[in-house]
């Protein structure tokens, strides 16, 4: 998407009109599914030709290995070569046979794509994956997750994660500026897909679902039963076990919001209400 958007054939996913048409985009299949583009590129009837695949045939998926010396150099001016303004690598582990662990192997491959970059007046877009979250972590993307040597984050410029903030095959994505190295990272981006599309429809992220501790559940669920005035403190109670709420936590968030507890007439049942 973000390729079409850079050859002026759709909005750029934050909405403002796509530039004028003419830049051409360098693509680098490194994975051996470049079908899938091309699938890609039909089924959203885009123009294929300021999209350039480098292969023999102008289609198939082209072997490279960026950490060979001066690899980045020809094949960004390959790129440039080809009037390109973007050169994108998929993926960044597929491109090179280098320790992807080891910064003193990836960082010099890195800085030379950077010069290359600078030299020809190219950006390079590197998709690269991200290993699986901890049961601490979550779901959400963080630039810690990037797998491998932190030197692929610290060359980078920036740095874009997708994630889902609500799982669920249906619920859409959210991507997020992880790094950026100039100017005031945009707000969150949402995409989801319709039906069996594979286009993409933009719009807000969805809200991250709350999840109280039980203390607070305890304190929500006082304010409800209380903020209406007085309630009898037994029929408390008995919606407290209905809805599975302890003594502990009820007992903790009645004294957190200074619940009053009295008797009408200094006698008979007792009653509770909010201060």
């Amino acid at each position: 998407y973000l390729a079409a958007a850079l050859t002026g054939q759709v909005p750029w996913p934050d909405g403002p009109d796509p530039p004028e048409p003419g830049l051409k985009v360098f693509w680098c299949d490194c994975e051996g599914r470049e079908w899938e583009t091309w699938n890609r590129l039909n089924e959203w009837g885009l123009d294929g030709a300021p999209i350039i695949f480098p292969g023999a045939d102008g289609t198939a998926a082209m072997s490279i290995d960026l950490g060979r010396p001066g690899a980045p150099e020809a094949l960004a001016a390959r790129a440039a070569g080809a009037d390109c303004a973007g050169l994108v690598v998929d993926s960044l582990s597929a491109s090179h046979t280098l320790n992807e662990n080891s910064a003193s192997e990836m960082g010099p491959m890195l800085k030379a794509c950077k010069d290359a970059a600078r030299k020809h007046d190219l950006g390079w877009f590197f998709t690269h994956h991200a290993n699986k979250p901890s049961p601490l972590q979550g779901p959400e993307m963080t630039l810690d997750r990037l797998r491998g040597s932190s030197s692929i984050k610290q060359w980078a410029v920036s740095v874009i994660g997708v994630d889902q903030v609500i799982a669920g095959r249906d619920q859409p994505r959210r991507f997020r500026s992880l790094k950026l190295n100039f100017g005031k990272p945009p707000e969150d981006l949402g995409f989801s897909f319709e039906g069996d599309s594979s286009f993409p429809t933009w719009g807000a992220v969805p809200k991250k679902p709350v999840v109280l501790t039980i203390d607070e559940q305890a304190g929500q669920f006082l304010l409800d039963q209380l903020r209406a005035g007085p309630r009898l403190a037994a029929d408390v109670w008995d919606a407290s076990r209905t809805a599975g709420l302890g003594e502990r936590a009820i007992r903790a968030a009645k004294k957190a919001l200074n619940v009053i507890t009295y008797q009408q007439g200094g006698a008979g049942q007792w009653w509770w209400r909010l201060p």
